[in-house]
């Protein structure tokens, strides 16, 4: 993406193209531009026709997000939410719960737990994660992620985690990546809200100028089986820019290798 200076971009896709053509075994190779600058997208698309790369719909995350301009003032962006949401970050400030960075190992169980019970919820599929990982990167460079929960305050260890969210920083801005909760609570609260907030005054402590929520539907599929449409329709209460941020783009070395490789897949796949 963006990180990548102009001058370097040709020179690093070649590199990465010639890596692929001397190893046999590689059959396809997926390259996905992350910026929401359209002209560094296209930049990259240029270099990408020209190499034999094809555009391919996107499949591995978002093409679009909400963002969140973090060069104004706290008071400012907190203004700008829904009121609903403003309202439901005040209440949980009153509520018997801590929240906190989760910086201890023993989390991670818990975590997981948390993770598997909000996909379960939503319909969606649960792919083994290393949260001791997170922990420790959250713990070891907190400039760089932020792993946040909300702790009850009437007990201790890892059943006191009610609900978390991860924010990971790339230079000029901050991805929320991911969150769970569980519904086993002893008191009313809004959790989602407080920890989506503490990861947007985070992401300006830290100097990033914008926020992205992770990508987002459709605002107008309001109907269907989109497992997304629930938290979609959560991060718009924060923001309501939508914007495009990734194209994803495809090589095969040996089209007749690749090929060969699709139908012995689908036959062992019956």
């Amino acid at each position: 993406g963006a990180a990548l200076a102009p001058a370097l971009r040709r020179l690093a896709l070649e590199t990465l193209i010639g890596a692929v053509r001397r190893d046999p075994r590689v059959l396809r190779l997926t390259v996905q531009i992350f910026s929401r600058d359209a002209d560094d997208r296209e930049d990259y698309a240029t270099h990408l026709t020209s190499l034999g790369l094809k555009p391919l719909e996107v499949r591995n995350g978002y093409q679009q997000t909400l963002v969140l301009d973090l060069r104004l003032d706290e008071r400012t962006i907190f203004e700008g939410f829904e009121r609903s949401g403003r309202r439901n970050i005040k209440a949980a400030a009153k509520c018997p719960a801590t929240i906190a960075p989760i910086t201890d190992p023993r989390y991670a169980a818990r975590l997981e737990t948390l993770m598997i019970e909000t996909l379960t919820r939503t319909g969606g599929r649960y792919a083994a994660q290393d949260w001791r990982a997170m922990i420790d990167l959250t713990r070891e460079a907190p400039h760089l992620s932020r792993l946040v929960g909300v702790f009850r305050n009437d007990a201790e260890g890892p059943e006191s985690l009610l609900a978390f969210a991860w924010g990971c920083a790339h230079g000029d801005h901050v991805e929320y990546s991911q969150g769970g909760s569980t519904r086993e609570v002893p008191f009313r609260m809004p959790m989602a809200y407080p920890l989506m907030w503490d990861l947007i005054t985070w992401a300006k402590r830290i100097g990033a100028t914008w926020f992205d929520f992770g990508g987002v539907s459709d605002a107008a599929d309001t109907e269907g089986d989109d497992p997304l449409r629930g938290i979609s329709a959560f991060k718009r209460y924060f923001s309501h820019e939508v914007v495009t941020v990734a194209d994803e783009w495809v090589y095969e070395p040996s089209s007749v290798r690749a090929r060969a490789a699709r139908i012995a897949h689908r036959w062992l796949s019956r």
